[in-house]
């Protein structure tokens, strides 16, 4: 059994500090709009494009020439809103001189046919995003901005994005999810202590949980960590299934412990997110995390049970290595 001692907890109270810091990172946004701009499309950005919170810093300014506008060598991120007009193209091509990451916000891509793309600097038509009023691709269209945000951003950067602009918050957390997973297959995969795994998986699993919470805009005092039980629970529940299954196939030992590792990782993580998409507060993880640990238990222990089985149908009792002769004369199998 792996115990966990003050230097564990202090880890945790170290994580959840780390990320409130983290979220609370100065990010500046800029947005241009173009005169003559769809109105569906300055409703959009005047709903969703403002920072939560006050280290979100936001830059708005109209322009008719896109070579006139003005532009802060420190932003982060720049999204024009376009026109029916070109100047948008002009301005784009200012900022991607500047090694500003930019997006063009427009009611139609259809427009961009009727540019002549090569005439001017670095415009990429994967860089317009289109927001039809008609055919309600809201979602899809903030998801896009989400992604490129978390893309083209420092890791520094990811959970103030995320705090600041809800549309960043899922993306964000299922890269979580995805490397801590990694992270706990190659834990399980490369341990050579028997036991060493449990403590670190499970903390990565907690860390993750504080991560996450943060991405979602919870408040994270020393009080909340408690509420990570739940996450040490779940992960004692695989480690317990792992030992099992490596019991009857020693030989795929790794490979089990590896594989539950990131699985019940991954559904762990799942679990998180569905809690705090549907309005959850990290004041009761706790027990959604006790849930989502006996569920999968449950279905690591079948999946342990399944390669047990295969494992000894697969193993021979006997095999004929090579023949040893008795003082008879007479030849029979030698067992490995």
């Amino acid at each position: 059994m792996a115990s966990y001692g003050v230097g564990d907890i202090r880890n945790l109270f170290n994580a959840g500090s780390d990320a409130t810091k983290a979220r609370a990172s100065l990010i500046r946004l800029a947005i241009f709009v173009e005169e003559g701009a769809a109105r569906h499309l300055l409703e959009i950005a005047h709903q969703y494009l403002n920072p939560n919170l006050s280290t979100g810093m936001i830059h708005v300014e109209s322009f008719v020439k896109g070579g006139e506008a003005e532009i802060n060598t420190n932003t982060d991120f720049a999204i024009i809103i376009a026109s029916s007009a070109n100047e948008s193209n002009t301005l784009y091509s200012r900022l991607a001189r500047q090694n500003i990451p930019v997006k063009i916000l427009t009611d139609n891509t259809g427009k961009v046919s009727q540019v002549s793309l090569s005439s001017f600097d670095r415009l990429n038509p994967d860089d317009y995003i289109e927001f039809n009023a008609f055919e309600g691709n809201i979602s899809e269209g903030l998801r896009s901005i989400g992604l490129w945000m978390l893309e083209v951003s420092p890791d520094e950067l990811e959970l103030a994005i995320a705090a600041n602009f809800p549309f960043a918050r899922k993306a964000l957390a299922e890269k979580i999810v995805k490397e801590t997973s990694k992270q706990n297959a190659l834990v399980g995969g490369v341990t050579l202590v028997p036991g060493a795994d449990m403590p670190v998986m499970t903390l990565n699993q907690a860390k993750m949980v504080l991560q996450i919470a943060a991405a979602y805009g919870q408040e994270m005092g020393p009080e909340r960590v408690k509420e990570l039980a739940g996450v040490i629970g779940g992960g004692f529940a695989l480690r317990a299934v792992a030992r099992n299954v490596i019991g009857v196939v020693p030989a795929l030992g790794w490979a089990v412990k590896a594989g539950i590792g990131y699985s019940g990782t991954m559904a762990m993580g799942k679990a998180v997110i569905e809690y705090f998409e549907s309005g959850g507060s990290l004041q009761g993880i706790g027990s959604k995390l006790f849930d989502a640990g006996d569920k999968i238990a449950h279905e690591a222990k079948k999946i342990g049970a399944k390669v047990s089985e295969t494992a000894k149908e697969k193993a021979p009792l006997s095999l004929p290595f090579r023949k040893k002769k008795h003082p008879n004369g007479e030849e029979e199998p030698r067992e490995i």
